[in-house]
């Protein structure tokens, strides 16, 4: 499944028929003549947003995580 975002309501004429994105401006399909297309528009008219499962980044490993630091004793004042 592939997901593309553009302007609310805008369509795409493909194959005799329209895709139409939704009011939020998002399309998800997993056809891939359609992904073709709109691939195609990309970054022009449409932003990729999710390729259907094709990683752009290698996972990187978790970092270790630090220690958490000890809280400072509160000072204590002299009474004179």
């Amino acid at each position: 499944m592939a997901t593309f975002k553009a302007s609310p309501h805008y369509s795409v004429h493909y194959k005799g028929g329209n895709l139409e994105f939704d009011h939020v401006g998002l399309y998800e399909t997993s056809d891939e003549g359609e992904i073709a297309v709109l691939n195609g528009l990309c970054p022009r008219y449409l932003i990729c947003v999710d390729e259907g499962g094709k990683t752009t980044k290698e996972a990187e490993p978790k970092a270790e995580a630090k220690p958490a630091a000890k809280p400072k004793a509160a000072r204590k004042t002299s009474a004179k």
